[in-house]
Parts: C-alpha cells; structure tokens; sequence
C-alpha cells in the first residue's frame, strides 16, 4: 500500500527533489555557507516527514472506505463517507445518480419480467384444456400419428413449466437420495409411446446407482435427454441407457 501511495505521489515528490536541487545549486553558485542549507532542510524534511504521514493515514482510511462499498455495491444507494471537497461532492452526486437509475432499471425488469413469467404460466395452463380435449377425442378416433405430435405439444408445455419453475424464486428443492433406476423406468413409460410410433428400440440397464439429488428436477433432465433422443434418432434406431455402451 505504500508503493501505491507513493506512485500517487510522484509528482509531488518530484516537485520537493526538484526545489532540493535547485537550493542546492543556488548555494553553490553564490558561495554560500551549508549549516543554513543543511538546517533548512532537516526542517522542511521534518515537516514533509510529518505531512507525508498524515496523507498516507488518510489514504489508507480512504481504501479501506472504498473495499467497504465495493462490498456494499449490490445496493440501490451507497452510504457513501462525508465528502472531502467539491469534487468529490461532484463525484458522489454522480455516483447516487447511476446507483438511482440501475434501481429504476432493475425495477422495470423485474416488472417485465414478471409480468411474462404470469402470461406464460397462464397460457401453459389454458393449453392443457384443449390437449386434454384432443386425448379424448384419440381414444374416439386413434390416429397414431396425431397421438405422436400430441405427445410432442405435451412435452414441449412441460418444458415451458419447468423453465418457469427454474426462474423462480420460490423454487423448493428438496434433496434427497434415490435409485436411479426407478426414475429411468418412469421417463421411458412416459415416452414408450413415441417409442413405439417411431419404431426405435430402446436397452435399459439397470445401473444400480442412489444418488443425492431433487427428484423433480432430476426427473425433467432425465426425460429432457430421452426427448433428445427421439427427436435425433431416426425411425427404427436404437437409443441406450444406463451404464454401459453398445457398440
């Protein structure tokens, strides 16, 4: 921190070498005795000494001030120190303006964001009416086809909830550990359908694993990496899962 102080500094002490030198010079020049010269500057260096410590005191309490806001920089008005002259009066003013307008900013967003998050949460429940509706009229009039695309508008509003869900901050994880297994077997009855309808076989081993983890979410990242699957595997290929490999 002295390093720093004193390359604040340099061009004070520049100035101070620089009227040493020219002392020094003019006592040469005209003959003069160098007790007076001497005492001079044992003073002025007494006195700079003295100087030279209260600036740095006040240069460290200064730092230190300043790692207190940057710790304090998340909020919307800094408690900012009393101001040591006009420009950092100028310097704080400014500084409460930019923290006022990031305020309004991320006010505004949050509004936004909102706002969008209630519009899709709405929507992605209204749609599940006339899905439900067309399931029905399926088992009326079985089109596999229809029940395949269905079955993709299902998993594409589940993957709309669950990114609404993600953003939340009243998202509840709840961790605990459990097979891995039974959440394998889960996802693929709920895809064994499209399974069927594209003709794609499937090998399921056991894996035997527990793990740590929120079933919810572990679950829509199981069902996410089947939906892949399907999606990229062309009709009557093969897809596998668990531990081991085919080749």
């Amino acid at each position: 921190m002295l390093r720093a102080y004193l390359l604040r500094q340099w061009k004070l002490v520049v100035l101070v070498a620089g009227f040493a030198v020219l002392n020094w010079g003019v006592f040469w020049l005209y003959r003069l005795p160098g007790e007076p010269l001497l005492y001079a500057w044992a003073l002025c260096l007494a006195l700079g000494l003295v100087m030279f410590a209260v600036g740095y005191f006040r240069f460290v309490q200064r730092h230190r001030e300043l790692e207190w806001l940057l710790r304090k920089a998340g909020e919307n008005a800094l408690p900012l120190p009393p101001a040591r002259g006009l420009l950092e009066r100028d310097y704080q003013a400014l500084l409460q303006a930019v923290c006022g307008s990031r305020a309004a900013l991320s006010v505004e967003n949050n509004s936004r964001l909102q706002d969008m998050t209630d519009y899709y949460t709405l929507w992605a429940h209204q749609i599940k009416t006339p899905i439900a509706a067309m399931h029905l009229l399926l088992q009326e009039t079985p089109c596999p086809e229809m029940e395949a695309e269905l079955l993709k508008i299902e998993q594409y509003v589940e993957m709309v909830l669950g990114y609404l869900r993600l953003g939340s901050a009243s998202t509840d994880y709840v961790f605990r550990e459990r097979e891995l297994d039974p959440l394998l077997r889960q996802a693929v009855r709920k895809y064994a359908r499209l399974f069927i309808l594209k003709k794609i076989s499937l090998d399921l081993r056991e894996t035997g694993r527990t793990v740590l983890t929120d079933e919810k979410w572990l679950s829509f990242v199981i069902e996410q990496l089947l939906s892949n699957a399907l999606k990229y595997t062309p009709e009557g290929g093969f897809v596998s899962m668990g531990m081991g490999k085919r080749l």
